[in-house]
């Protein structure tokens, strides 16, 4: 998102100091919050039930972050909202019926060429 909309920062606004030293870069959507947001509301639709608890824990320590991103003048609260939409919608897609599907058929595919290039690696060591 934040290659097709550019949006300044706090401190590229004069609105607050840049404690982190950050980059003068696209602040929406907070890339921390979205991480953190799709984390917690993934464990959240998962099922068993029993990982929604690790769930509710992982959406608190993402509004902490993102609260610590508006604090230090990184973000705004928008910004931590849109990441928290984006996490969401991502989230929704990959634990739908079709979304485990693809998730599966990635995965596959991933393992294939993590096969191959480890037999080419090993085929070198071996000359």
């Amino acid at each position: 998102v934040s290659a097709v909309y550019f949006h300044p920062r706090p401190f590229m606004d004069g609105l607050s100091l840049n404690y982190l030293r950050h980059a003068p870069d696209s602040s929406f959507p907070s890339d921390h919050a979205t991480l953190l947001f799709a984390l917690g509301w993934s464990l959240l639709f998962v099922r068993p039930s029993t990982m929604r608890l690790v769930g509710i824990q992982a959406m608190c320590l993402a509004v902490a972050v993102g609260w610590s991103r508006v604090f230090l003048g990184v973000h705004y609260p928008f910004d931590i909202l849109g990441g928290a939409i984006i996490g969401l919608s991502c989230a929704a897609c990959l634990c739908s019926q079709r979304g485990r599907q693809l998730t599966l058929a990635l995965t596959a595919f991933g393992e294939r060429v993590y096969d191959w290039l480890l037999a080419k690696l090993s085929s070198r060591g071996r000359k």
